[in-house]
């Protein structure tokens, strides 16, 4: 099938990737995200979700790890090699899987570790009250330690402490992890928001459901290879994806079939 774009915002071009020197876990990686747009990236647990966030955010080597063939572009710049702090300078930052905040830090000291790299006063303080408005709960317990908030709320944090560094491109980890049903919704209310607003959106994800009614375009990932792609719809009606990843098989289809919300 055709690129989701054909000017993307990221290309990753045949990218290998190890650990340690000899464990590949990517195997020739090729994916674009394009501008304005949302890709999810699914896959089971030890696919190489996780690593292609790790190579493309260049915390790869911080877990002995390293690209050994292939190319990331972003924005037309090859940015394989470059550092955490050189790649959220250039706009693009990441929430990691559970969610990592300052427990003992407040939320105020939390939001603005996000802005590390800017030094634009006024706007990062513009920034601050666009978060604040869009997660209103953090505004109510601004000067409380983020420990004290609960798993929706903390997520809630980190993707806006993400936003604090006002990215192109967001990468997201695993954001509906352990989270209820009614906080899953909401976190992808947030992420079709950050997407409107102009950022494009990178959503790895084991909740298929709640990732393919938001990507424009997917991949499945499986053993480091690309097994499957498309626009996220057509994803979301595979057969082969419903079963695996949608729990969703034979007698079940009919019945959902005849109930009419498939059709919803």
């Amino acid at each position: 099938m055709a690129a989701p774009h054909p000017q993307p915002l990221l290309v990753l071009d045949d990218v290998e990737a190890v650990y340690g020197g000899s464990i590949l876990a990517l195997r020739g990686i090729s994916l674009n995200v394009p501008a304005n747009g949302i890709v999810a990236l699914l896959g089971a647990n030890g696919a190489g979700k996780t690593t292609v966030l790790r190579s493309i955010s260049g915390l790869l080597s911080w877990h002995r790890g390293r690209v050994s063939r292939g190319r990331i572009a972003y924005d037309g710049a090859d940015i394989a090699g470059l550092g955490g702090a050189a790649l959220v300078r250039r706009g693009i930052a990441q929430v990691m899987e559970g969610r990592r905040i300052f427990g003992e830090l407040t939320i105020e000291e939390n939001l603005r570790m996000g802005a590390f790299t800017r030094r634009d006063g006024a706007e990062t303080r513009r920034t601050l009250d666009q978060v604040l408005e869009q997660f209103p709960i953090l505004r109510e317990r601004f000067a409380q330690p983020a420990g004290y908030l609960s798993g929706g709320q903390q997520q809630m944090l980190a993707i806006g402490r993400a936003m604090m560094a006002r990215p192109r491109l967001l990468l997201l980890d695993e954001p509906s992890l352990g989270l209820a049903p009614i906080i899953v919704k909401q976190i992808r209310e947030v992420i079709r928001h950050i997407a409107a607003g102009g950022v494009s959106v990178m959503l790895v994800e084991q909740n298929a459901d709640m990732a393919l009614s938001l990507a424009d375009y997917g991949y499945i990932l499986e053993s480091g290879r690309i097994a499957l792609e498309g626009p996220g719809p057509v994803l979301k009606e595979n057969p082969m994806i419903r079963e695996l990843y949608l729990g969703i098989v034979g007698a079940q289809e009919a019945e959902i079939a005849s109930s009419g919300e498939g059709r919803r």
